[in-house]
């Protein structure tokens, strides 16, 4: 029987779209490449960058307590 785990890549944030989708983007896509068999989700620690993001850009990304 396999067991199924999660990988969240956590990072303090940033409130510039580009950077999510590339930089760390492309972090979490080559994770997701190695452990394919995993489920990888993203987590920021800033609060007030998830805040900025949600009012500014309409994003929603997990707060790393609401991640584990």
């Amino acid at each position: 029987m396999s067991e199924n785990r999660l990988i969240i890549v956590a990072s303090f944030g940033t409130s510039h779209r580009e950077g999510i989708d590339y930089s760390l983007g492309e972090i979490e896509q080559a994770i997701s490449n190695e452990f394919q068999e995993n489920e990888v989700r993203r987590a920021f620690t800033s609060r007030v960058i998830l805040n900025i993001l949600k009012e500014k850009e309409d994003v929603y990304i997990e707060h790393i307590k609401d991640a584990l």
